[in-house]
């Protein structure tokens, strides 16, 4: 019963501090975002590094083949 001698029941909301879950939740997603960027980068990083070191000495060493093929020989002092 009331103080008044009703019945009632009065509720009452917490106070659920929402903006923190969402900082937590935004700092979390943002992590998660800079991890994937990070490893698209460094996915990209070795792959173009690959390229410029491997590249060149790949398309001339193709290209000496392709003459070797074109000339219908099997010399390999060039190569």
């Amino acid at each position: 019963m009331g103080k008044d001698g009703k019945n009632r029941i009065n509720t009452e909301q917490p106070n659920i501090p929402h903006e923190s879950y969402l900082a937590s939740y935004v700092t979390a997603l943002d992590l998660r975002l800079q991890g994937i960027i990070s490893l698209i980068i460094e996915k990209a990083m070795f792959h173009t590094s690959y390229h410029v070191t491997y590249g060149n000495s790949l398309k001339t060493y193709l290209a000496q083949i392709a003459a070797m093929v074109r000339k219908g020989g099997n010399d390999e002092s060039g190569v």
